[in-house]
C-alpha cells in the first residue's frame, strides 16, 4: 500500500457509498484520459453467499493469504487441520501452526 504507483493510483478513486445497494452488491466506473467512461454493476460479489467460491477457488486464496505469514508448508497443514477439524484432537496444534510457529518460511 505504499508503493508509490499504489498511493498514485488510489490518488485517483473516489469512493461513494450508495445505502441503496445489498452488502454485497457494487459498481465502479473508470474514466479515461480520452473521456472515454467504462462501468460494470456486481449483484453480487464474488465470494458472498449468493455467488460463492469454488472449492478451488477457496484453496487459491487461502493459499494466497496464508503463504506469505506462515509459508506454503504452513498453509498446507493449517489447510489440512482445518478441512479435518471435525477429527482434530490437537486445536493447540492448528493455533501454532497459524501463528507460524512449527513451519519455515
Amino acid at each position: 500500500m505504499n508503493e508509490p504507483e499504489v498511493q498514485a493510483l488510489r490518488a485517483k478513486i473516489q469512493a461513494t457509498i450508495n445505502n441503496s445497494f445489498q452488502e454485497d452488491e457494487t459498481d465502479a466506473s473508470i474514466r479515461t484520459i480520452d473521456g472515454m467512461t467504462y462501468q460494470v454493476h456486481i449483484e453480487h460479489a464474488s465470494g458472498s453467499p449468493k455467488n460463492p467460491l469454488s472449492d478451488e477457488m477457496l484453496t487459491k486464496k487461502f493459499n494466497d493469504l496464508t503463504q506469505a505469514v506462515i509459508g506454503t508448508q504452513g498453509a498446507q497443514q493449517l489447510l489440512s487441520g482445518l478441512e479435518d477439524i471435525a477429527n482434530t484432537t490437537d486445536i493447540l496444534e492448528l493455533m501454532r501452526i497459524a501463528r507460524g510457529s512449527q513451519t519455515e518460511r
